[in-house]
């Protein structure tokens, strides 16, 4: 499973995709943006898996839901988290 992070400008913007997801079978949650791809009040994310992002793109643009990026999570050989935007 690979992880995602789409970020927002709001904790309801956040919300709104998170139960969108919900309503159509899908596992996401709203959590705090990591420090690392934090920035402009980007405080909020979705955290989800990758299989599921195309889905919540989708979602979000039906519904007029705005994000603000997107990140893909990596680990380096050390066990190093780190994030590439998508």
């Amino acid at each position: 499973m690979q992880t995602c992070y789409i970020t927002f400008m709001s904790q309801t913007k956040a919300n709104q995709l998170r139960k969108l997801a919900h309503k159509s079978g899908l596992f996401a949650q709203v959590v705090q943006t990591p420090r690392q791809i934090s920035r402009e009040g980007c405080s909020y994310s979705i955290k989800c898996d990758r299989k599921d992002l195309s889905v919540l793109i989708s979602l979000s643009q039906k519904n007029k839901v705005s994000y603000s990026r997107i990140f893909l999570v990596f680990f380096d050989p050390s066990g190093e988290r780190y994030f590439e935007e998508f």
